[in-house]
């Protein structure tokens, strides 16, 4: 039996300590690798979440600047109507237009005596300016003008209709009588989208024609006053040009049948 020299036990041991070390640095790999492959995994899920994050911001960002540009937009119209209304235009080319002739015409009917002081306070209330103030004396003939225009227009419709009747009503005022006359005939609604000449679209409406002193409240006196009605609104509307284009030059005795 041979003895191991001392050589041989040396080499021996050293080979079982490289042996053990070479498992232990394996080991140490293998853990190194799968704890970069967990870190590596975790980076990439944070990547991940980060162009999620950021692809949402974006398209929120998108729609903030869509909602900024709509507010721009809606700025600048109530900018523009702010402007619009802040200044009421009462003249078109030096001529009063029908907007002003109106208003000035419904204050004088509500009462108002003084036009040029309740368009003052109207201004301090409400900041809205007028560009020009209607006088008295032009006021006063947009008052006679709309008179004659509804009068006109009476006539037109009275003389287009196939038929209209007439009611009065009376009253007494400190001793003073008065008579209101109203026509109720088929006519116009003169809605902007509808034709007026269309007759099926015509509907049955009542017109106020006008309120009068008499001198008392008897059957003759209610039909002269009538009469006189009648023969004031066929003369008007027959000298009118919408007469002239209808082709209506009739006297009051043709247009109107009693």
């Amino acid at each position: 039996m041979s003895v191991p020299s001392p050589l041989g036990f040396c080499l021996a041991a050293v080979g079982r300590r490289g042996s053990r070390s070479g498992t232990r640095i394996s080991e140490e790999k293998s853990s190194n690798w799968e704890s970069s492959n967990s870190e590596l995994r975790e980076a990439a899920g944070t990547i991940q979440n980060l162009r999620q994050t950021i692809t949402a911001l974006r398209v929120r960002g998108y729609a903030l600047a869509k909602q900024v540009e709509r507010a721009k937009d809606s700025l600048s119209e109530a900018r523009a109507n702010l402007s619009s209304i802040s200044t009421f235009t009462s003249t078109e080319h030096r001529v009063y237009t029908p907007a002003a002739r109106k208003l000035y015409c419904d204050l004088k009917d509500a009462g108002c005596r003084n036009f040029e002081l309740a368009i003052a306070a109207f201004t301090e209330a409400t900041g809205v300016v007028f560009d020009r103030i209607m006088s008295d004396r032009t006021g006063g003939r947009a008052q006679k003008e709309q008179g004659l225009y509804s009068m006109m227009q009476l006539g037109r419709e009275i003389a287009n209709a196939p038929a209209f009747g007439e009611s009065t009503d009376g009253t007494a005022m400190h001793g003073i009588t008065y008579q209101s006359t109203h026509v109720t005939l088929l006519a116009p609604t003169y809605d902007p989208n509808i034709d007026i000449n269309d007759k099926s679209t015509w509907t049955y409406q009542t017109r106020f024609v006008s309120a009068t002193p008499l001198l008392n409240h008897t059957a003759e006196t209610q039909l002269k006053a009538s009469l006189e009605i009648v023969a004031s609104t066929a003369k008007i509307y027959s000298n009118s040009p919408l007469a002239t284009r209808d082709g209506h030059k009739y006297m009051h005795e043709y247009l109107f049948v009693w």
